[in-house]
């Protein structure tokens, strides 16, 4: 069956060759029970290895039924001892999580058996070794003795030519060892079985032949028993992948049968995503400071401001030549407006911006405004008031009027609460701009004037003002900015200086400011130019050059480089913590690579458990920052986001779940399956 010619093995250590095997010359053949033994460091579990592909070798060759496999790769290991060699080590290698009969099942899956054939064989199995009534404890419930026949009915299970026991008493009172050397025995009918063992007494009743090493090579070798030798074959090592449904099972169960650990993973994941949605938003929050400059509240995308740079009349015929979409000076636009919101048990004052053309949002409740009484309450994503808390409000109030509240919406292209549709509410508003009179003498007076039906703005001065008029300073300013001249001067007993206006006359004859509602900005904004008026485009409107607009551009990009480098951070920080969680785990991933589960396979194993654990912390990590959103509505930096920032998120959340996994892999795979078994810790 097996045959070794010339075999040698060396290790490597600190630059000095030492000897493993030195010219071993072996045939072994079925129905063999062959005791290795000899003294400690002479080879024995070397030569172990390398017959049973979990070590390789360096010089000579290997023979299995005739065939070589000295140019077996790592897949064609993992294949061949998958399928020909089932192990029986002394520290049991039986995965702790699992039970008797998930432990017993796991290489009846790995070979294509069905969930439910894999449990009816593993299940006679079982019961075949003695532990009929154990087979629903788990392994780290189970006593030594319990252990070993665990191992012996997996061994069984993969249906194996070849059972190599490794010091199968080494961990087990004389009593116990015996029973398990009596069951070894038993199954060894038709099978090559490999004992290696330090005390050759335990075994001498079952053997059939025994071979001494001593310094790496072979000093003894009686056959008490002769057995023919089987014929050669080819030897097919064709790799047959294990199903996705197998390995996604094998993830699952390594996640749900330590819950400890998988509890402490997703909460690591948890935190660590939380902290990256935090950063996220607040990068987001800190890059607004690049705006910061930017005097417009109402920075709906399809929005031009139109004004003269010497802060002169518009000729509105100019506007209308271009769009019909337009408002005359829209003041009150980029205000903080105080509405007072009723319904019939209760009224409260809320701040809002108004706009008579909003754009981009979502209906949520109720319909769009029929007519100049109605008006639509738009309420930003990222907003702090919580639609809970108004949608029950009916009624608008502004300036003795009432307006009803036809419908609610929600919009990503503003910042602060809007109310819109409206033209008679935008000359309600219209009419509270501020006309500011002052008056220099040996004072600076300002006035604010009374809103009558007169025909000219008249500024009303006590009749001692009369000799000293022409020496006067009177500016009369709309908004503090334009400068406004056609007014008459009356003189009364009152002692106040005072003035009255017709502010809708003023504010309807004479425009100043204009905005502009058109999808296409950058088109219209060069039209305007063309007939010499100045455009902003308050969604896209560049800040000036001075030091405050370089610093707060300073504070941005730097915000957002920090938040980049602790995202890096928080990356190995989390990949740290991990490792020590994922290292505890390695002797199960160890187990599943000596059943023969190739590195392929068992990189996609860790993968979906890694993504698994990973998603769980990820949906977790929106699910309380939701909740924490309904209990603190005013933590409103972490949601609502906006939909690519929350695409983003999860991509970057993903490629993080990617490189912990990729990571892992990477260690995992990096020293070979006896290397890991001899304790070096893939992790460090």
């Amino acid at each position: 069956m097996i045959e070794l010619k010339n075999v040698n093995k060396f290790y490597n250590a600190n630059g000095i060759t030492n000897l493993g095997l030195r010219n071993i010359n072996l045939e072994l053949n079925k129905n063999e029970i062959v005791a290795i033994t000899g003294d400690s460091g002479s080879g024995k579990s070397t030569l172990l290895n390398v017959i049973t592909k979990i070590d390789t070798f360096d010089e000579g060759e290997i023979y299995y039924k005739g065939n070589e496999t000295s140019y077996f790769s790592i897949s064609d290991m993992d294949d061949f001892r998958k399928n020909k060699v089932g192990f029986i080590f002394q520290n049991y290698n039986i995965i702790d999580s699992y039970t008797v009969l998930e432990n017993v099942m796991v290489p009846l899956l790995l070979q294509g058996y069905s969930k439910k054939e894999a449990r009816k064989k593993a299940l006679v199995l079982i019961e075949r070794v003695g532990l009929k009534d154990r087979f629903k404890n788990r392994g780290s419930k189970l006593s030594g003795g319990e252990k070993q026949r665990c191992v012996i009915a997996r061994a069984l299970a993969s249906d194996c030519e070849i059972l190599a026991c490794d010091e199968p008493t080494g961990n087990l009172d004389s009593k116990t060892g015996k029973e398990i050397i009596e069951l070894i025995k038993e199954i060894s009918k038709d099978k090559l079985v490999l004992i290696v063992t330090h005390d050759y007494s335990l075994v001498e009743n079952i053997v059939t032949r025994k071979i001494r090493l001593s310094d790496g090579e072979v000093v003894e070798d009686t056959k008490f028993v002769k057995v023919e030798k089987e014929e050669d074959e080819i030897l097919d090592l064709d790799y047959k992948p294990i199903s996705k449904k197998i390995k996604f099972k094998i993830a699952k169960n390594n996640v749900l049968f330590t819950p400890k650990k998988t509890i402490f993973t997703c909460a690591v994941f948890f935190v660590i995503f939380f902290i990256t949605l935090f950063l996220f938003q607040f990068s987001i929050y800190s890059n607004q400071a690049l705006n910061v400059n930017n005097p417009y509240k109402n920075k709906q995308n399809d929005r031009l401001y139109v004004y003269t740079e010497d802060k002169t009349q518009i000729d509105i015929d100019d506007i209308k030549s271009i769009t019909d979409n337009y408002v005359i000076n829209p003041f009150f636009e980029d205000e903080s407006i105080s509405f007072e919101i009723s319904n019939d048990n209760d009224r409260s004052n809320i701040n809002c911006l108004y706009s008579l053309y909003p754009k981009d949002y979502k209906l949520i409740d109720g319909k769009l405004p029929e007519n100049d009484s109605e008006v639509l309450f738009i309420i930003p994503n990222n907003s702090m008031t919580d639609y809970e808390l108004i949608k029950d409000y009916t009624t608008l109030t502004f300036a003795n009027n009432k307006y009803k509240i036809s419908g609610f919406a929600k919009s990503s292209s503003i910042t602060q609460c809007m109310i819109g549709y409206s033209s008679k509410l935008s000359k309600d508003l219209l009419l509270s701009t501020e006309i500011n009179i002052s008056v220099k003498s040996d004072d600076l007076i300002t006035i604010q004037p009374i809103n009558s039906d007169v025909e000219k703005l008249t500024l009303i001065f006590p009749n001692s003002y009369k000799e000293i008029i022409n020496d006067i300073e009177i500016s009369i300013e709309i908004e503090g900015i334009y400068h406004y001249s056609d007014y008459v001067i009356e003189y009364s007993d009152d002692p106040y200086i005072q003035a009255k206006c017709n502010y809708k006359k003023i504010l309807t004859e004479n425009v100043f400011e204009v905005s502009v509602y058109e999808a296409n900005t950058a088109k219209i904004k060069n039209k305007l130019n063309s007939l010499g008026y100045e455009v902003d485009i308050p969604s896209k409107l560049d800040v000036g050059d001075d030091i405050l607009t370089f610093m707060s551009n300073l504070y941005g990009y730097l915000t957002i480089f920090m938040s980049c480098c602790l995202l890096v951070i928080v990356f190995f920080i989390t990949y740290f913590i991990l490792s020590k969680i994922y290292s505890s785990k390695k002797n199960d991933y160890e187990i599943l690579r000596t059943l023969g589960v190739t590195q392929k396979d068992m990189k996609t194993i860790v993968n979906y458990e890694v993504f698994i654990v990973g998603c769980t912390g990820l949906v977790l990590g929106f699910i309380i920052a939701f909740i924490l959103m309904l209990l603190i509505p005013s933590i409103n930096i972490l949601l609502p986001i906006k939909f690519l920032t929350f695409v983003i998120y999860i991509l970057v959340c993903l490629f993080f779940i990617y490189k912990i996994a990729h990571r892992f892999n990477k260690k995992l795979f990096k020293f070979s399956v006896i290397a890991s078994l001899k304790g070096d810790d893939f992790f460090d």
